[in-house]
Formats: structure tokens, sequence, C-alpha cells
């Protein structure tokens, strides 16, 4: 069988616009497609994380920037840039919440709230200037909830150990709306009378605070990494509202504990009593 020799035309003029306006619309599309995704929550890169232990490097960072004095100290009070919080701490006339004679912080939250997202990081941050947090996982609120797949961490299946202070966490229910923790009745009673919602905190029943002192905007588009890197920023605003709540929490606990912790003596802990618990 002889060769076959088959001519190649250069494309008309026509073909060429043709082409080159099917590429551009492709590549439209596809800019589309992933803007929408991102905008609801289903293009995420992080969702394999969700469930997994914290990473050891992760905790040994949290650890590092919960005590870094002269990060918490210069973020203090003055720098703080989150929400007011006299709109959300208050001091019920109530007796002391403790187990065995230690006082008891309590938490409430869902895996699909936004603002439960938020609070966890100084949550967090508070929690390691006391004790010893692990079995930490990672999180992100609902795709579904406003400020869709908010980085963050669950309390489900942590332990906490401290000389000071015992943790009572409840995630009622998962990123999907599912049941998932249940209050026992005396902490039940408790979070339904003084509670407008979640996330819900219980400082051994001195002080009740009911909402978020951060919002989760400004976590959007983030992961843990970048979240964790611009908290040892102290010019950042997400290091100014993490931290500056950290040190609202913390002074919190220490009033609790009657400042007998090291971190209580910090004058950025006495200064966010003076600021916000007087």
């Amino acid at each position: 069988m002889g060769n076959q020799n088959i001519a190649v035309g250069k494309p008309s003029p026509a073909s060429k616009k043709s082409n080159t306006l099917l590429y551009v619309g492709v590549a439209a599309l596809i800019i589309a497609i992933i803007g929408y995704s991102l905008s609801m929550g289903v293009f995420n890169s992080n969702s394999g994380y969700y469930g997994q232990n914290v990473s050891k490097s992760e905790m040994r960072a949290l650890y590092a920037i919960a005590n870094n004095q002269t990060l918490a100290s210069i973020v203090g009070t003055s720098a703080y840039s989150g929400l007011n919080p006299s709109a959300y701490i208050k001091r019920p006339n109530l007796t002391s919440l403790n187990s065995s004679g230690v006082p008891v912080m309590l938490y409430v939250g869902a895996e699909y709230c936004p603002f439960c997202a938020a609070t966890r990081w100084p949550i967090v941050l508070t929690l390691m200037r006391f004790g010893n947090l692990t079995g930490l996982q990672y999180s992100a609120s609902s795709s579904t909830d406003t400020d869709p797949n908010t980085p963050t961490f669950s309390f489900v299946g942590s332990s906490y150990s401290s000389n000071y202070l015992r943790l009572k966490a409840f995630e009622v229910q998962n990123r999907t709306y599912g049941s998932l923790m249940q209050l026992p009745p005396d902490l039940g009673a408790i979070y339904n009378k003084y509670s407008n919602g979640i996330p819900f905190l219980d400082f051994g029943n001195k002080y009740i605070e009911s909402g978020s002192l951060i919002s989760p905007m400004q976590f959007d588009g983030k992961d843990w990494g970048t979240i964790t890197a611009a908290l040892q920023n102290t010019n950042t605003t997400i290091s100014q509202s993490v931290i500056g709540a950290a040190n609202i929490y913390t002074a919190q606990i220490c009033e609790i504990i009657n400042n007998s912790a090291p971190v209580c003596a910090q004058p950025y802990v006495r200064a966010a009593a003076s600021d916000f618990l007087s």
C-alpha cells in the first residue's frame, strides 16, 4: 500500500476567531464554576482534614502562640478588634459551678455554626494557658451556612487536664446539623435558662457569655496554617481579635480560680479584667 499524502491547510480567519471565542468561553466558564463553588463552599481543599486529629506541629504552634506573653501583651485589650464584650458577657447571681471543688468552664456549640467556629480559636488558646489540651480535631463550619467552611476545631473526642480548671465542652450538632453530643440535665438547665444561642460559655457560673466576641468573616478563604501564621503577627485583624478575645477569656478564668495560675499575674490579664469585667 502506497503512502498517502494528506494536505494540511491553514485555518481560515473565521475558524481562528471561532476557536479563540471558544477558548475564552471555556475559560470564563471554568472561572465561573470555581467562583461559584468557592462561594457555596463546595470547592474546598481542606475537607480531607475534617475529623482528623490536629497535627503535632500545629498544636506546638498554637501552644507557642498561647503562651507568648510578649504577643499577648502587645495585643492586650487596646489592640482588641473584636465585637463589644459588654454585649455578651453577663454576671448571673448563681452558685459556683465546679467539679469536686475545681471551677468548671462550660462550652456549648455546634460544628455547623460559623460563630462557634470563630470562637473556638480563642478558646483553644485560652485553655492552653492553663493546662493540656489533647485530641483536638480539625473541623469547619457548615458549607451551607453564612461564612461557609470557616476553618476551626472540634472538641469531639478531646480531653483537657489542668490543675486549675475543668472543661465541659459539648458540640451538640455536627456540620450537617445532625445530633452529636447531649448535655447532662444540670448543665442543660443552665444552658436553657441563660443562653440566647450558640456559642455559649459559662465561666464557673460567675460569667456567662452567649454569642461570639469575634466575627467569622475574617477567616474567609483561609486555612488553619494561614490563620496560625496570622496569629503570630500583632498587626493582623485575626491576631488582634483572636488573641484579644483569649485575653478576655483568660481574665474570666483567673477570676474564678482566684488568680492562682501564673498567667493571672500578667499585666494584660489584669487590664482585661479592669476593662471588661469590672
